[in-house]
């Protein structure tokens, strides 16, 4: 399981505002997108990325309810592509048209949810029945 937030992008102009700060900053690949390139800073769980392909079998986009009953029901996947874009989800690079088929097959073949809770101790437990070690 892995959770997928959106990377702070840094732009060019503010690249030199930064860099004393963060001086990795001129060593991450720069990301052309509508027309401003931009480097986005690394985030947590990617220093555990590697090489090998990660099968997707669903997503689950989850919102907190204060005093809300833990709830997950299917959405279809126009729903989560609205989440995705509501949720400022960047691929970080503009897809060719091939791409973009690609992204929305795997979108429309993948098991999508929603899930509303209140107590994250009863997600906690909810997620570790999905997880197979």
């Amino acid at each position: 399981m892995v959770p997928l937030p959106s990377g702070v992008s840094i732009k060019a102009e503010n690249w030199e505002l930064i860099s004393n700060h963060y001086p990795i900053l001129q060593n991450l690949k720069t990301v052309t997108y509508g027309g401003k390139v931009a480097r986005y800073l690394p985030l947590p769980h990617s220093y555990h990325e590697s090489n090998k392909a990660i099968l997707i079998k669903g997503i689950i986009f989850p919102r907190y309810e204060k005093n809300a009953k833990t709830t997950c029901y299917p959405i279809t996947a126009v729903n989560a592509l609205i989440k995705l874009v509501e949720s400022g989800v960047s691929l970080h690079t503009q897809m060719s048209l091939d791409e973009t088929e690609c992204f929305l097959q795997f979108l429309c073949n993948t098991q999508r949810y929603y899930m509303e809770y209140s107590d994250i101790d009863e997600v906690n437990a909810w997620l570790s029945t999905l997880v197979v070690n």
